[in-house]
């Protein structure tokens, strides 16, 4: 993990189960995604039609030692501020192999 908790580094190259949760305090149109060395990880790109207050995904992905993986908000043009109520921001990551 970054010093800043931004950024989570893995180790190791393997398979890894890696999902999201967001919420969010109002309804907002505003997409969620994860990124691997900065690139969008396809099949965790949550992009809503409509406001929304929760985003989330999961995906099991191969990634090389060393791989830089981050959670997004994206295309907003407002300010979002995570829940305090329920979980603001949860990212779960775990090397299956």
């Amino acid at each position: 993990m970054s010093g800043g908790n931004t950024v989570f580094t893995a180790a190791n190259a393997g398979n890894y189960y890696i999902s999201y949760t967001i919420n969010i305090t109002a309804s907002l149109l505003v997409s969620s995604r994860i990124t691997i060395n900065g690139a969008p990880l396809a099949g965790t790109i949550n992009s809503p039609a409509l406001a929304t207050t929760s985003f989330s995904a999961t995906i099991i992905t191969t990634l090389a030692a060393g791989s830089a993986i981050s959670l997004q908000l994206f295309g907003l043009l407002a300010v979002a501020t995570l829940s305090t109520t329920t979980p603001g921001a949860v990212l779960t990551i775990i090397r299956l192999s």
